[in-house]
C-alpha cells in the first residue's frame, strides 16, 4: 500500500479525493423510483414545501430528476396543481380528481387527531396557521384537514376559535391515551 490511500484498486479514507457522492439510479427498482413513489402514494400530490417535514430524504434535485423521468414516461403529471406554491409540481392522476373535488366533498364536521410527528403535519407549511413542532407527545385535531387545536405537553390551545367545543373535551379528544369509562358494578353480587 503506497501514499495514495489506495488498497486493492479502492479508495480508502485516507485518499486524497473523496469519492463522488453516487447519484441516485434511474430505472424502475432504483432508490429514487420507490421513493418517489412512496412520496407519491403518501401526498398524492409532491413539490418541495409539502416535503419540509420529511427526513432522511435525497436532495430535492435529486428527486426532481426522476419526477421529470417519471413524468416523461407517463406515470405522473408535471404542472401548478396547488396555488400558492412554485417550483414544479407532480401528481398521481387519481389525485387531480381528488383536488377538483375537494370543495365539493363531505361537509360532516368529522374531526381527525393525528400526532405532531406524523408527516401529515403540515400546518403552517401547506395550510395557513401556525407551526407545530414535530416532537412526540404533541398532537394535533384537524377539521377538513386544516388544524383547528393541538395539545403541546398539557396544554390545548385552540386555533380556531369558531370551534364549539370545552377545553376538557379537546384534552379528551387530543389525548394518545384515552381513558376508559369504568363500568358501572353490577350490586347484586
Amino acid at each position: 500500500m503506497g501514499n495514495s490511500g489506495e488498497f486493492n484498486g479502492m479508495l480508502s479514507r485516507w485518499s486524497k479525493f473523496n469519492a463522488p457522492v453516487p447519484i441516485l439510479d434511474s430505472g424502475p427498482n432504483s432508490k429514487a423510483a420507490l421513493i418517489c413513489m412512496a412520496l407519491l402514494r403518501r401526498y398524492g400530490v409532491v413539490f418541495r414545501a409539502v416535503l419540509e417535514r420529511e427526513s432522511l430524504l435525497p436532495p430535492w434535485r435529486d428527486l426532481l430528476r426522476y419526477y421529470r423521468r417519471m413524468e416523461d414516461r407517463g406515470e405522473v403529471l408535471g404542472g401548478r396543481f396547488v396555488d400558492g406554491f412554485s417550483g414544479e409540481q407532480f401528481a398521481l392522476p387519481e389525485a387531480l380528481g381528488l383536488l377538483r373535488n375537494a370543495d365539493q366533498q363531505s361537509s360532516s364536521d368529522k374531526l381527525l387527531v393525528i400526532a405532531a410527528s406524523d408527516p401529515l403535519n403540515l400546518g403552517g407549511i401547506i395550510t395557513p396557521g401556525v407551526k407545530t413542532p414535530a416532537v412526540n407527545g404533541h398532537r394535533i385535531l384537524l377539521r377538513h384537514g386544516l388544524p383547528v387545536a393541538r395539545l403541546q405537553g398539557s396544554e390545548v390551545e385552540i386555533l380556531d376559535q369558531k370551534l364549539q367545543l370545552n377545553v376538557e373535551h379537546l384534552r379528551l379528544q387530543l389525548s394518545p391515551v384515552r381513558q376508559l369509562q369504568p363500568k358501572a358494578r353490577n350490586s347484586t353480587m
